[in-house]
């Protein structure tokens, strides 16, 4: 019985959360995570846009319940207007560097929780047919979400929560 529900768990997990993959170089002391995000959308009556996002998570455990997370991200969009006479042609980029804690609570057997603070500074480039911003943006953000251990150096993560707590930008 016990299985049937930790099943049911994880399935509803899959569905409804972003889900990856982190390796642990040595069981208990670093980690490596990564993420790609590729979106593409198409339409006759609407913007069509692309859109990449990846980044690069690196973590050490400072205790049995919490780690030091640093984090690159990298990220593009283009959005094209579905009128040729429209001015929405528009291209964004962002690099960012962030870092931040994460904790830990065990649930039932594997299953963990966890949560995560980042401070992160983001440069960013958006052209417009008609205009070019450049800028620096410093982020405080919150996140988490569900960890199972496949074994002793592979993990699920499941997000389910993400809050942007504050935003400061320069142009």
């Amino acid at each position: 019985m016990k299985s049937i529900i930790n099943s049911i768990l994880i399935l509803a997990i899959i569905v409804g959360t972003s889900i990856s993959l982190r390796a642990q170089v040595k069981a208990d002391r670093q980690f490596f995570q990564g993420t790609a995000n590729i979106n593409q959308s198409f339409g006759n009556n609407a913007d069509r846009a692309k859109q990449f996002s990846a980044s690069v998570d690196w973590g050490k455990y400072k205790t049995k319940n919490s780690a030091n997370i640093f984090s690159l991200l990298v990220a593009f969009k283009h959005t094209a207007p579905y009128q040729t006479s429209s001015t929405n042609d528009i291209k964004a980029f962002t690099i960012g560097l962030s870092k931040g804690q994460e904790y830990y609570k065990t649930l039932l057997g594997k299953l963990t929780i966890y949560g995560r603070v980042m401070g992160s500074i983001n440069y960013y480039k958006n052209e417009t047919s008609t205009s070019d911003k450049k800028g620096i943006n410093l982020n405080l953000s919150g996140n988490g979400g569900l960890i199972y251990p496949i074994n002793q150096q592979w993990l699920i993560t499941a997000q389910l929560l993400q809050v942007n707590v504050a935003t400061i930008g320069y142009l």
